[in-house]
């Protein structure tokens, strides 16, 4: 009887993780920021040697793997080198995905990979073409590390002027722009960039590294292919026919719209307040950074606690929105935000089917993206719910607080530092979710879906 016992193989066993790629992401995460979480735990981790509490460690952990920025410890004091170094690797594992890197690393060493392996990569990266799996990592591992140490290079000339030069401003320029291009939003600086509000390079810097890393890697590799095939075309003659994709178009066009429209908006509401006293170039160069860092990064030159309630409305819809999908940033993206707007413009007109730019638009991605939408809200209803229950702040700063950490934004009108251990907790799930996305998040709860399609009688409903 024993004998005719079937004998489980190991990846029969962990089939639970490797045949869901939801599964197998979700739980990549929860590793790393486990593992964050220990070596912050460490006494040498901090600069007076007192061990972080374990709350406040699993914290900036996940705060730094989900590139959100929200901190219970200044980063700049509290944390020694080591805890600094920790912090910003698990910023590039959580801005690149520790799936990526551990796929990256195993193909450097030659390992083979599984049909499964290559599945949940392809799902990570929207890849259709498993062939052109492995190009797309290396490409993805490359452009980072070439654009984070073209932007150490340009900060290292604004912070070598600050430190003299030698491994601190090394270091300070690396830090930042790996936490400016994976949109994490830690600085090493307790008022973040408040003392560069009038600087113009290190705004420049800091915003491009940003909006970089908020596009997302599959728009920059069209857009950079695109202008190969051009520059081709002018050199040789070799003509190769090569447009933008509709997705590229759509992530371009939302994300200018929203950069101007932010910094105007900003200007609007905040030019008699906040920006009053200070120079006409730096309110329009501060508006247009907090455009450009309130959709993703969570880095600030202004106090966020200090701006008017009508500006924080606004920014808490552009912290939504987020960045690009596919990319170092959070939110619902722009990709699905640009979906909506057009699939309500549709229903204005009396039409029934989504055309965008002569492509039509299949009902399946429309009804992903207003699912998302509401996940989404759902998800900010129920932190802010617990939150009221549980903290004694006002309305709108708890609502901007769990806004930020779904967005993985990491802008605070100051109340994180003071949370309860039921309100880190819940800001921990939050930025989780924000990170990982909600549609993941149901696909790594779910079982395998039962293909049975029955068609029933038309029922209608009396709608408005």
């Amino acid at each position: 009887m024993d004998k005719q016992k079937k004998i489980r193989k190991p990846f029969e066993i962990t089939g639970f993780f490797t045949k869901n790629p939801g599964r197998t992401i979700l739980f990549s995460f929860l590793f790393i920021i486990l593992l964050g979480s220990i070596l912050l735990s460490f006494p040498f981790a901090t600069n007076d040697n007192g061990r972080l509490s374990f709350i406040d460690a699993l914290f900036t952990s996940t705060s730094a793997v989900c590139v959100t920025g929200l901190i219970v410890q200044d980063t700049a004091t509290k944390f020694s080198i080591f805890g600094k170094i920790v912090i910003m690797l698990l910023i590039q594992a959580g801005g690149l995905g520790i799936m990526i890197m551990s796929y990256f690393a195993s193909f450097i060493v030659g390992k083979k990979f599984s049909i499964k392996e290559k599945m949940t990569m392809s799902y990570l990266l929207n890849v259709s073409d498993m062939r052109k799996l492995t190009g797309s990592i290396v490409k993805i591992i490359v452009i980072t590390f070439i654009i984070e140490l073209v932007g150490s290079l340009f900060l290292y000339l604004d912070f070598s002027a600050l430190f003299g030069h030698g491994k601190k401003a090394l270091f300070f320029s690396l830090f930042h722009a790996i936490s400016a291009f994976c949109n994490a939003g830690f600085a090493l600086f307790s008022d973040s960039f408040m003392q560069y509000r009038g600087d113009l390079s290190m705004n420049l810097i800091i915003s491009l590294l940003i909006i970089f890393g908020g596009l997302s890697f599959g728009v920059m590799f069209n857009v950079v292919e695109v202008l190969m095939a051009k520059l081709r075309r002018k050199i040789s003659g070799e003509y190769k026919l090569t447009k933008l994709t509709i997705n590229t178009k759509i992530v371009l066009i939302y994300t200018g719209i929203l950069l101007f429209a932010g910094m105007l908006i900003f200007y609007f509401f905040e030019h008699k307040y906040i920006l009053l006293e200070k120079g006409i170039g730096t309110q329009y160069l501060s508006s247009f950074f907090q455009s450009v860092t309130l959709r993703t990064a969570g880095f600030n030159t202004l106090d966020i606690a200090k701006l008017q309630i009508n500006t924080i409305l606004i920014l808490m819809v552009f912290m939504f929105i987020g960045g690009a999908s596919g990319s170092t940033a959070g939110g619902i993206k722009v990709n699905t935000f640009g979906i909506i707007v057009s699939y309500l413009r549709t229903i204005l007109k009396n039409k029934t089917n989504l055309i965008i730019m002569n492509h039509h638009i299949r009902k399946r991605t429309i009804n992903k993206a207003f699912l998302l939408m509401f996940l989404g809200l759902s998800v900010i209803f129920t932190g802010t719910l617990i939150l009221t229950v549980t903290e004694n702040f006002a309305l709108e700063k708890i609502i901007f607080e769990v806004v930020s950490a779904f967005g993985t934004v990491g802008l605070s009108m100051g109340i994180t530092f003071y949370l309860s251990m039921i309100g880190k907790i819940v800001i921990v799930l939050i930025m989780f979710v924000g990170r990982i996305g909600p549609l993941t998040l149901i696909l790594a709860l779910s079982n395998k879906e039962k293909k049975l399609e029955i068609k029933y009688p038309e029922g209608r409903m009396i709608i408005g």
